[in-house]
């Protein structure tokens, strides 16, 4: 029985992961403000990150929830950008990424927010280290 519901959509490896991303939901203002979040796994054409209703720092404002912006966040033309240093690396990765899920749920913290996200812009560089830690990580047997 031939089932295309069932076929595997992913391209590339994907490793359990546990560090800090910097995300900024709206590229086009940068200044704005950052969430500090985690990732959850990562792989060379994207990763799933996990924010946690926590209180957003704006520099011109009060703190928001995340819920403020993530309920809102659009999975069609959005872009975000996201900095991070890969563990054991000091290079800093910058990367343009759009949104392809979300899914929320709730536990007795509160809520708590996935988001899965492809790179749609970074460089080689970056895109050769993130591929050289996901081997690295796979030859620990992690």
């Amino acid at each position: 029985m031939d089932d295309s519901r069932f076929i595997e959509r992913r391209k590339f490896i994907r490793i359990p992961a546990r560090f800090v991303v910097m995300m900024k939901l709206d590229i086009n203002n940068l200044s704005d403000y950052a969430i500090d979040t985690e990732i959850i796994n990562i792989s060379e054409g994207g990763m799933l990150l996990e924010l946690r209703e926590t209180e957003l720092h704006e520099p011109s404002s009060s703190a928001h929830p995340v819920s403020i912006y993530y309920h809102n966040l659009q999975l069609d033309g959005q872009l975000i950008w996201l900095q991070f240093r890969l563990p054991g690396n000091p290079q800093v990765i910058q990367a343009i990424a759009k949104p392809v899920w979300k899914k929320i749920s709730i536990d007795s913290n509160g809520a708590i927010f996935h988001l899965g996200i492809q790179y749609t812009h970074i460089l080689p560089e970056a895109q050769q280290a993130i591929s050289q830690y996901i081997t690295w990580q796979l030859q620990q047997g992690s």
